[in-house]
């Protein structure tokens, strides 16, 4: 006779957030590059801080109608301020270019922490009897 038994514990922790602000920001910088009216690279501040204004954008999407004219202003100063783009460069479809990126169809981009437990229990009973 004998008996077996396992009792398997786990606990993971973790934080998510929704990045896709960070991904359109990122993309943006890219469009820029593409057609050669980035002036400098950005640096990891600054993408934060365009994700910031694109997270903040979600807002006018659910309050206006044309919510295009309301924060694309606010992308272009952004940019001009922080020295990415001179806007008397900036043509047509170069703007066009850049606001593809916020049409574009990408899935949610998760990032961060997710808090996990777990418990298992397993036995396992055995008995024989030998008959000779």
């Amino acid at each position: 006779m004998s008996i077996d038994t396992y009792s398997p514990v786990g606990v993971s922790i973790g934080r998510v957030r929704d990045a896709t602000a960070v991904f359109q920001a990122i993309r943006v910088f890219e469009r820029l590059k593409e057609i050669g009216l980035l002036k400098r690279e950005p640096s990891g501040d600054d993408i934060q801080r365009m994700a910031a204004l694109l997270y903040r954008s979600r807002e006018d999407i659910t309050n206006y109608e044309r919510y295009e004219k309301h924060f694309m202003p606010g992308v272009m100063s952004f940019l001009q301020k922080r020295n990415y783009i001179r806007v008397s460069e900036l043509e047509t479809l170069a703007a066009l270019k850049i606001f593809e990126v916020f049409s574009e169809r990408i899935s949610v981009r998760q990032n961060g922490w997710r808090i996990f437990a777990g418990y298992g229990a397993q036995g396992e009973y055995q008995w024989s009897k030998n008959r000779i």
